[in-house]
């Protein structure tokens, strides 16, 4: 498994109870339950930014250079 050039921050996480041995089992060859949650919720923040930057209208603004004199 490569290392990620991203620093890391150290979280604690509640979780409900056995929701962590369940991720571990499903993804055990890709790193484990912290590996899965971390490019989860980094897979959500990106897709939250995504549909945020379609939704924001492309504003026109037109100047007039007389006016700035």
């Amino acid at each position: 498994m490569k290392r990620s050039d991203t620093p890391l921050e150290k979280v604690t996480l509640n979780m409900f109870q056995g929701d962590a041995d369940r991720l571990r089992e499903l993804f055990r060859r890709q790193g484990g339950a912290s590996f899965i949650v971390r490019n989860l919720v980094r897979q959500y923040l990106r897709r939250l930014d995504e549909e945020a930057s379609q939704k924001t209208p492309i504003l026109n603004i037109k100047i007039d250079e007389r006016e700035m004199e």
